[in-house]
């Protein structure tokens, strides 16, 4: 399914634009779309009550980020090369989403993002993590580490 480029992820909602709240599920959770984008499930709004345990979800969305930097494409511009790719949800919702860490990303969209800048799986990896000798001591730190590096 192709979305509009410009579309926004906030409400997934039908033609009504509204999304009824949920009355037996008061607390607000985050739910992370097919096409990546984190919604609170009681209004349906993008971004809200996010909470800490949905951070840093994968360790190559810094690398993203400086590689779209590095070929001055916008979030658009990388959204629509990997639609051109196949990627059913390469929407500039989901771009964002990689690049900030807030959803995982799977074998399938790793391929299309390296095929999409023209480098190496690996290379979208931090380079600590490349060169390191003690790998789980270098994943852990760019867990703990906001921008996945230490």
């Amino acid at each position: 399914m192709l979305l509009p480029l410009g579309s926004s992820c906030g409400s997934f909602a039908g033609k009504s634009g509204s999304v009824p709240p949920r009355a037996s599920h008061p607390s607000r959770i985050p739910i992370v779309s097919a096409d990546g984008c984190v919604t609170d499930e009681v209004t349906g709004n993008a971004g809200e009550a996010v909470s800490p345990r949905v951070k840093n979800l994968n360790l190559i969305g810094p690398k993203v980020r400086h590689l779209r930097h590095q070929r001055s494409w916008s979030q658009n511009d990388l959204a629509t090369r990997l639609q051109l790719l196949g990627m059913d949800e390469g929407t500039r919702c989901r771009v964002s989403k990689i690049e900030a860490r807030l959803v995982w990303v799977s074998d399938e969209d790793m391929i299309y993002l390296a095929r999409a800048f023209k480098v190496e799986v690996g290379d979208l990896y931090p380079e600590m993590i490349r060169k390191s000798c003690r790998l789980d001591e270098a994943i852990e730190s760019a867990k703990a580490s906001r921008y996945g590096m230490a």
